[in-house]
C-alpha cells in the first residue's frame, strides 16, 4: 500500500492536467467546427441565391417567349365562343 500512495499525488497532478487540457481542446475544436459549419452555410446560401436568380430569370424569359408550350394553345371554351360570335 506504500507504494500505491506514493504515485497517487503525481496520477492526480497528471489527472487534473488532462482534464484541463481536455477542457481547452474540445472548447477551441466546438470552436473551429462552428466557425467551418457557418462558412458551409454561406457557401450553400450564396449558391442557392445564385440558382434561384437564375430559375427567375428563366421563368421570366419562358413567361414571355413566343415558343413557350402554352403560347399557341387557345382553350377550347375560348375558341368556341369565339367562333360562335361571328
Amino acid at each position: 500500500m506504500a507504494g500505491l500512495t506514493r504515485f497517487a499525488g503525481p496520477l492526480a497532478g497528471l489527472a487534473a492536467a488532462f482534464l484541463v487540457m481536455q477542457q481547452i481542446t474540445t472548447g477551441a475544436f466546438d470552436s473551429l467546427e462552428a466557425r467551418e459549419a457557418a462558412q458551409d452555410a454561406q457557401r450553400l446560401r450564396i449558391g442557392l441565391d445564385g440558382q434561384a436568380e437564375v430559375l427567375q430569370v428563366l421563368g421570366a424569359t419562358n413567361a414571355v417567349s413566343p415558343h413557350s408550350p402554352d403560347a399557341g394553345h387557345v382553350p377550347r371554351a375560348s375558341y368556341g365562343q369565339l367562333s360562335t360570335a361571328r
